[in-house]
Protein backbone atom coordinates (compact mmCIF):
# COMPACT_ATOMS: atom_id res chain seq x y z
CA UNK A 1 0.00 0.00 0.00
CA UNK A 2 1.41 3.24 -1.02
CA UNK A 3 2.05 6.03 1.42
CA UNK A 4 -0.15 8.91 1.95
CA UNK A 5 0.55 12.24 0.52
CA UNK A 6 1.85 14.91 2.40
CA UNK A 7 -1.37 17.42 2.60
CA UNK A 8 0.35 20.58 2.40
CA UNK A 9 1.41 19.14 -1.24
CA UNK A 10 -1.79 17.48 -1.85
CA UNK A 11 -4.03 21.02 -1.60
CA UNK A 12 -2.65 22.76 -4.62
CA UNK A 13 -3.65 19.92 -6.81
CA UNK A 14 -7.30 20.09 -5.00
CA UNK A 15 -7.53 23.34 -5.81
CA UNK A 16 -6.35 22.85 -9.71
CA UNK A 17 -9.26 19.61 -9.70
CA UNK A 18 -11.26 22.80 -8.33
CA UNK A 19 -11.00 25.35 -11.24
CA UNK A 20 -11.06 22.85 -13.95
CA UNK A 21 -14.23 21.93 -12.10
CA UNK A 22 -13.66 18.11 -12.01
CA UNK A 23 -14.62 17.97 -8.35
CA UNK A 24 -16.64 20.21 -6.63
CA UNK A 25 -14.89 22.74 -3.53
CA UNK A 26 -17.15 20.26 -0.93
CA UNK A 27 -15.75 17.16 -2.83
CA UNK A 28 -12.16 19.01 -2.08
CA UNK A 29 -13.16 19.73 1.52
CA UNK A 30 -14.08 16.16 1.56
CA UNK A 31 -11.55 14.77 0.24
CA UNK A 32 -8.76 16.59 2.78
CA UNK A 33 -10.99 16.16 5.59
CA UNK A 34 -10.87 12.32 4.73
CA UNK A 35 -7.08 11.89 4.25
CA UNK A 36 -6.17 14.15 7.34
CA UNK A 37 -8.27 11.21 9.09
CA UNK A 38 -6.55 8.72 7.79
CA UNK A 39 -2.98 10.38 8.82
CA UNK A 40 -3.93 10.66 12.16
CA UNK A 41 -5.83 7.33 12.39
CA UNK A 42 -2.49 5.71 11.03
CA UNK A 43 -0.17 7.48 13.78
CA UNK A 44 -2.84 6.25 16.96
CA UNK A 45 -2.15 2.97 15.70
CA UNK A 46 1.29 2.92 15.29
CA UNK A 47 1.72 4.11 18.57
CA UNK A 48 -0.38 1.78 19.80
CA UNK A 49 1.00 -1.41 18.56
CA UNK A 50 4.16 0.77 19.82
CA UNK A 51 2.93 0.71 23.04
CA UNK A 52 1.60 -2.79 22.83
CA UNK A 53 5.04 -4.69 21.77
CA UNK A 54 6.68 -2.87 24.99
CA UNK A 55 4.30 -3.63 27.30
CA UNK A 56 4.10 -7.50 25.90
CA UNK A 57 7.79 -7.61 26.50
CA UNK A 58 7.80 -6.21 29.59
CA UNK A 59 4.72 -8.10 30.92
CA UNK A 60 6.27 -11.97 29.94
CA UNK A 61 9.65 -10.77 31.40
CA UNK A 62 8.19 -9.38 34.49
CA UNK A 63 5.97 -12.68 35.03
CA UNK A 64 9.16 -14.59 34.57
CA UNK A 65 11.01 -12.84 37.01
CA UNK A 66 8.12 -13.16 39.41
CA UNK A 67 7.80 -16.75 39.23
CA UNK A 68 11.91 -17.18 39.82
CA UNK A 69 11.30 -14.44 43.12
CA UNK A 70 8.17 -16.33 44.56
CA UNK A 71 10.43 -19.90 44.53
CA UNK A 72 13.18 -18.23 45.77
CA UNK A 73 11.37 -16.65 48.86
CA UNK A 74 9.27 -19.66 49.55
CA UNK A 75 11.26 -22.42 48.36
CA UNK A 76 10.16 -24.43 51.48
CA UNK A 77 6.89 -22.88 52.24
CA UNK A 78 5.76 -24.26 48.70
CA UNK A 79 6.97 -28.17 49.03
CA UNK A 80 7.52 -30.88 46.63
CA UNK A 81 4.61 -29.75 44.13
CA UNK A 82 4.25 -26.11 45.58
CA UNK A 83 7.14 -25.34 43.29
CA UNK A 84 6.61 -26.73 39.77
CA UNK A 85 3.01 -25.53 40.01
CA UNK A 86 4.16 -22.00 40.29
CA UNK A 87 6.52 -22.23 37.34
CA UNK A 88 3.64 -24.16 34.97
CA UNK A 89 1.18 -21.36 35.84
CA UNK A 90 3.69 -18.61 34.69
CA UNK A 91 4.19 -20.74 31.70
CA UNK A 92 0.50 -21.40 31.23
CA UNK A 93 -0.18 -17.67 30.87
CA UNK A 94 2.85 -17.25 28.21
CA UNK A 95 1.01 -20.19 26.40
CA UNK A 96 -1.96 -18.70 26.75
CA UNK A 97 -1.25 -15.25 25.27
CA UNK A 98 1.04 -16.11 22.69
CA UNK A 99 -2.42 -18.04 20.94
CA UNK A 100 -4.85 -15.15 21.68
CA UNK A 101 -2.05 -12.80 20.01
CA UNK A 102 -1.49 -15.21 16.99
CA UNK A 103 -5.11 -15.14 16.66
CA UNK A 104 -5.81 -11.75 16.50
CA UNK A 105 -2.89 -9.98 14.56
CA UNK A 106 -0.74 -11.52 11.49
CA UNK A 107 2.09 -8.61 11.24
CA UNK A 108 5.53 -8.98 11.94
CA UNK A 109 5.13 -7.49 15.23
CA UNK A 110 2.59 -10.52 16.20
CA UNK A 111 5.09 -12.60 15.17
CA UNK A 112 8.10 -11.51 17.39
CA UNK A 113 5.81 -11.16 20.15
CA UNK A 114 4.57 -15.06 19.84
CA UNK A 115 7.79 -16.44 19.14
CA UNK A 116 9.61 -14.81 22.55
CA UNK A 117 6.19 -16.01 24.14
CA UNK A 118 6.38 -19.10 23.59
CA UNK A 119 10.44 -19.27 23.68
CA UNK A 120 10.03 -18.43 27.77
CA UNK A 121 6.99 -20.94 27.82
CA UNK A 122 9.14 -23.46 26.75
CA UNK A 123 12.16 -22.77 29.07
CA UNK A 124 9.51 -22.69 32.11
CA UNK A 125 8.13 -25.87 30.79
CA UNK A 126 11.55 -27.73 30.69
CA UNK A 127 11.65 -26.08 34.60
CA UNK A 128 8.43 -27.95 35.77
CA UNK A 129 9.60 -30.83 34.69
CA UNK A 130 13.02 -30.61 36.20
CA UNK A 131 11.51 -29.66 39.72
CA UNK A 132 9.01 -32.54 39.25
CA UNK A 133 11.18 -35.24 38.40
CA UNK A 134 14.14 -33.90 40.29
CA UNK A 135 12.54 -34.83 43.65
CA UNK A 136 11.88 -38.42 42.57
CA UNK A 137 14.92 -39.22 40.50
CA UNK A 138 17.81 -37.52 42.14
CA UNK A 139 19.29 -39.12 45.93
CA UNK A 140 19.26 -36.67 47.88
CA UNK A 141 23.16 -37.61 49.22
CA UNK A 142 23.57 -35.44 52.62
CA UNK A 143 27.60 -34.98 53.68
CA UNK A 144 26.66 -36.34 56.93
CA UNK A 145 25.81 -39.74 55.44
CA UNK A 146 28.03 -42.26 55.71
CA UNK A 147 26.91 -43.39 51.67
CA UNK A 148 28.18 -39.98 50.52
CA UNK A 149 31.07 -40.93 48.34
CA UNK A 150 30.25 -38.71 45.19
CA UNK A 151 27.28 -36.26 44.66
CA UNK A 152 24.83 -37.42 41.75
CA UNK A 153 24.96 -35.05 39.04
CA UNK A 154 23.64 -31.81 38.39
CA UNK A 155 21.12 -32.61 36.26
CA UNK A 156 20.81 -36.40 34.89
CA UNK A 157 20.84 -37.28 31.38
CA UNK A 158 17.07 -38.70 31.66
CA UNK A 159 15.67 -35.61 33.17
CA UNK A 160 17.30 -33.37 30.74
CA UNK A 161 15.73 -35.39 28.13
CA UNK A 162 12.58 -35.29 29.84
CA UNK A 163 13.14 -31.89 29.94
CA UNK A 164 13.92 -31.23 26.64
CA UNK A 165 11.39 -33.45 25.27
CA UNK A 166 8.32 -31.04 27.68
CA UNK A 167 9.80 -28.02 26.02
CA UNK A 168 10.60 -29.29 22.46
CA UNK A 169 6.32 -29.77 22.15
CA UNK A 170 6.04 -26.26 23.29
CA UNK A 171 8.55 -24.93 21.15
CA UNK A 172 7.65 -26.63 17.99
CA UNK A 173 3.70 -25.47 18.50
CA UNK A 174 5.29 -22.11 18.93
CA UNK A 175 7.35 -22.01 16.07
CA UNK A 176 4.62 -23.01 13.84
CA UNK A 177 2.58 -20.56 14.73
CA UNK A 178 4.98 -18.09 14.95
CA UNK A 179 8.00 -18.51 12.78
CA UNK A 180 11.31 -16.33 13.72
CA UNK A 181 15.03 -16.89 14.15
CA UNK A 182 14.61 -16.81 17.86
CA UNK A 183 12.49 -19.82 17.58
CA UNK A 184 14.94 -21.35 15.40
CA UNK A 185 17.29 -21.14 18.01
CA UNK A 186 15.24 -22.63 20.88
CA UNK A 187 14.93 -25.20 18.75
CA UNK A 188 18.23 -26.07 18.28
CA UNK A 189 19.42 -25.77 21.86
CA UNK A 190 16.17 -28.50 22.72
CA UNK A 191 17.48 -30.31 19.70
CA UNK A 192 21.24 -30.22 21.26
CA UNK A 193 20.44 -31.35 25.14
CA UNK A 194 18.18 -33.83 24.03
CA UNK A 195 20.55 -35.85 21.60
CA UNK A 196 23.53 -34.92 24.17
CA UNK A 197 21.79 -36.35 26.92
CA UNK A 198 20.60 -39.13 25.11
CA UNK A 199 24.22 -40.87 24.25
CA UNK A 200 24.91 -40.24 27.65
CA UNK A 201 22.07 -41.92 29.01
CA UNK A 202 22.47 -44.60 26.26
CA UNK A 203 26.14 -45.43 27.22
CA UNK A 204 25.39 -45.73 30.95
CA UNK A 205 22.71 -48.35 30.47
CA UNK A 206 25.05 -50.41 28.23
CA UNK A 207 28.47 -49.53 30.30
CA UNK A 208 27.38 -48.78 33.55
CA UNK A 209 29.19 -44.97 33.40
CA UNK A 210 32.56 -44.39 32.53
CA UNK A 211 35.10 -41.25 31.73
CA UNK A 212 33.67 -41.46 27.98
CA UNK A 213 30.63 -40.07 28.35
CA UNK A 214 31.49 -36.85 26.62
CA UNK A 215 32.62 -38.24 23.90
CA UNK A 216 29.26 -40.16 23.18
CA UNK A 217 27.56 -37.35 24.20
CA UNK A 218 29.67 -35.29 20.96
CA UNK A 219 28.91 -38.76 18.53
CA UNK A 220 25.30 -38.09 19.60
CA UNK A 221 25.16 -34.63 18.89
CA UNK A 222 26.96 -34.63 15.72
CA UNK A 223 24.17 -36.53 14.34
CA UNK A 224 21.87 -34.66 15.44
CA UNK A 225 23.68 -31.59 14.28
CA UNK A 226 24.04 -33.59 10.66
CA UNK A 227 20.25 -34.43 10.56
CA UNK A 228 19.40 -30.30 11.12
CA UNK A 229 21.64 -29.06 8.59
CA UNK A 230 19.78 -31.58 5.96
CA UNK A 231 16.49 -30.40 7.16
CA UNK A 232 17.64 -26.67 6.90
CA UNK A 233 18.89 -27.65 3.43
CA UNK A 234 14.95 -29.11 2.47
CA UNK A 235 13.61 -25.47 3.18
CA UNK A 236 12.22 -27.18 6.60
CA UNK A 237 13.10 -23.47 8.22
CA UNK A 238 12.15 -19.75 6.77
CA UNK A 239 15.24 -18.62 8.59
CA UNK A 240 17.71 -20.52 6.80
CA UNK A 241 20.76 -18.86 7.99
CA UNK A 242 19.81 -18.90 11.80
CA UNK A 243 18.98 -22.20 11.44
CA UNK A 244 22.58 -22.96 9.61
CA UNK A 245 23.96 -20.98 12.27
CA UNK A 246 22.17 -23.08 14.86
CA UNK A 247 23.36 -26.73 13.05
CA UNK A 248 27.09 -25.46 12.97
CA UNK A 249 27.03 -24.20 16.57
CA UNK A 250 25.83 -28.21 17.07
CA UNK A 251 28.62 -29.19 14.66
CA UNK A 252 31.19 -27.07 16.58
CA UNK A 253 30.27 -28.19 20.67
CA UNK A 254 30.08 -31.42 19.04
CA UNK A 255 33.95 -31.58 17.97
CA UNK A 256 34.59 -30.00 21.14
CA UNK A 257 33.47 -32.68 23.49
CA UNK A 258 35.24 -35.30 21.18
CA UNK A 259 38.26 -33.79 22.02
CA UNK A 260 37.56 -35.29 25.82
CA UNK A 261 38.89 -38.38 24.47
CA UNK A 262 42.43 -39.80 24.71
CA UNK A 263 43.64 -39.92 21.67
CA UNK A 264 44.53 -35.75 21.20
CA UNK A 265 45.07 -35.50 17.55
CA UNK A 266 42.52 -37.06 16.46
CA UNK A 267 39.93 -34.31 17.21
CA UNK A 268 41.98 -31.79 15.49
CA UNK A 269 42.21 -33.82 12.59
CA UNK A 270 38.20 -34.30 12.55
CA UNK A 271 37.77 -30.37 13.17
CA UNK A 272 40.02 -29.67 9.82
CA UNK A 273 38.06 -31.70 7.64
CA UNK A 274 35.13 -30.45 8.94
CA UNK A 275 35.99 -27.43 8.45
CA UNK A 276 37.42 -28.68 4.64
CA UNK A 277 33.82 -29.80 4.29
CA UNK A 278 32.22 -26.43 5.19
CA UNK A 279 34.47 -24.59 3.06
CA UNK A 280 33.33 -26.77 0.01
CA UNK A 281 29.81 -26.49 1.21
CA UNK A 282 29.95 -22.94 0.89
CA UNK A 283 31.62 -22.89 -2.50
CA UNK A 284 28.32 -24.83 -3.62
CA UNK A 285 25.59 -23.03 -2.06
CA UNK A 286 27.50 -19.32 -1.13
CA UNK A 287 25.55 -19.09 2.64
CA UNK A 288 28.09 -17.23 4.77
CA UNK A 289 27.34 -19.42 7.46
CA UNK A 290 29.07 -22.33 6.18
CA UNK A 291 32.08 -20.11 5.38
CA UNK A 292 32.39 -18.13 9.16
CA UNK A 293 32.21 -22.00 10.78
CA UNK A 294 34.69 -23.29 8.07
CA UNK A 295 37.23 -21.00 9.01
CA UNK A 296 36.71 -21.33 12.89
CA UNK A 297 37.08 -25.25 12.57
CA UNK A 298 39.85 -24.52 10.13
CA UNK A 299 41.83 -22.23 12.51
CA UNK A 300 40.58 -24.27 16.10
CA UNK A 301 42.06 -27.76 14.50
CA UNK A 302 44.79 -26.59 12.11
CA UNK A 303 46.36 -24.11 14.93
CA UNK A 304 46.91 -27.56 17.26
CA UNK A 305 48.21 -29.30 14.19
CA UNK A 306 51.30 -27.16 13.73
CA UNK A 307 51.97 -26.17 16.99
CA UNK A 308 52.24 -29.77 17.70
CA UNK A 309 54.21 -31.09 14.53
CA UNK A 310 55.98 -27.46 13.19
CA UNK A 311 59.65 -27.80 15.44
CA UNK A 312 62.04 -24.44 15.37
CA UNK A 313 61.82 -21.72 13.42
CA UNK A 314 62.61 -23.45 10.02
CA UNK A 315 59.07 -25.20 10.76
CA UNK A 316 57.24 -21.96 11.04
CA UNK A 317 58.86 -20.39 8.41
CA UNK A 318 58.24 -23.72 5.89
CA UNK A 319 54.32 -23.19 7.09
CA UNK A 320 54.48 -19.29 6.60
CA UNK A 321 55.47 -20.11 3.14
CA UNK A 322 52.95 -22.61 2.28
CA UNK A 323 50.16 -20.24 3.20
CA UNK A 324 51.64 -17.71 1.53
CA UNK A 325 51.48 -19.89 -1.67
CA UNK A 326 47.89 -20.31 -0.95
CA UNK A 327 47.28 -16.87 -0.76
CA UNK A 328 48.96 -16.31 -3.90
CA UNK A 329 46.66 -19.59 -5.81
CA UNK A 330 43.73 -18.11 -4.62
CA UNK A 331 44.50 -14.14 -5.61
CA UNK A 332 45.71 -15.12 -8.94
CA UNK A 333 42.25 -17.05 -9.50
CA UNK A 334 40.50 -14.15 -8.45
CA UNK A 335 41.80 -12.20 -10.92
CA UNK A 336 41.27 -14.56 -13.73
CA UNK A 337 38.34 -12.55 -15.65
CA UNK A 338 35.23 -14.17 -17.12
CA UNK A 339 36.37 -13.65 -20.68
CA UNK A 340 39.56 -15.89 -19.94
CA UNK A 341 37.67 -18.34 -19.19
CA UNK A 342 35.24 -18.20 -21.87
CA UNK A 343 38.20 -18.22 -24.40
CA UNK A 344 39.48 -21.01 -22.64
CA UNK A 345 37.04 -23.25 -22.51
CA UNK A 346 36.75 -26.04 -25.44
CA UNK A 347 33.97 -25.07 -27.73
Amino acid sequence: MNELPDLEQLIPELAALVSEETITIAQAHAVQHALRLGVSGSEIRNRRALWSEAFTYIGGAVIVVSAGLILSRAWTQLGTWGRPLVVAIASAILIMAATYLSRTRTDDVMRRLCSTLYVGAAALVAFTVGLIFNEFWVPKNSPNSMNWINPEPWVPPSIVMLCALAAGVVAVFGYFRAKSAFGVVALGVIVGSFSAALGVLSWELIKGGSGENAVIAGIFLMVAAVVWLLAVSRNLFIEENAANLVGLAMVYLASLLLRQQSFVELPSVIQVAIGLILFFVYLRNRSWPFLAAGLLFLLSGGIELVTRYVQGILGAFVSLIFGIVLLAVGLRLFREKPSQAVASAPE
